[in-house]
C-alpha cells in the first residue's frame, strides 16, 4: 500500500509539477522519466523478496551483485536520456532568448 501511494506521489508530481516549466514534447519526456522511476521502486521491492528468501549468504551475494549489475545500467541511460532532455530544453530557452531579443 505505502509503495503504490509513493507511486501515486510520484506521478502526481510528475504530472502537476514539472509541466509547468515544460514544454508539451518535454512532457512526454518528463512521463518517461516518472516511469523509470517507477520501475526502480519495484526493482528494489523485487529485491527485497529475492532476498528474503535467499538460503545462503553466497546466494544473496549473487542477487545483490545481479541487482546492482541492473541497476547500473539503468542509471547509465537514464543518465543519457537526462542529459539529452537538458542539453535540448537549454537549447530551446536559448533559441527562445534570441527570439525574443531581436524582436
Amino acid at each position: 500500500m505505502k509503495g503504490a501511494m509513493f507511486a501515486a506521489a510520484l506521478v502526481t508530481f510528475g504530472c502537476f509539477v514539472f509541466p509547468v516549466f515544460a514544454q508539451q514534447q518535454d512532457l512526454q519526456e518528463i512521463m518517461n522519466a516518472t516511469e523509470e522511476s517507477l520501475l526502480n521502486i519495484t526493482a528494489f521491492q523485487e529485491l527485497v523478496k529475492r532476498l528474503s528468501t535467499a538460503g545462503s549468504f553466497e546466494e544473496a551475494l549473487r542477487i545483490q551483485t545481479a541487482f546492482m549489475h541492473s541497476q547500473l545500467n539503468r542509471l547509465g541511460k537514464q543518465t543519457t536520456s537526462i542529459g539529452a532532455t537538458y542539453t535540448k530544453t537549454a537549447d530551446n530557452a536559448d533559441k527562445k532568448r534570441l527570439k525574443e531579443s531581436s524582436d
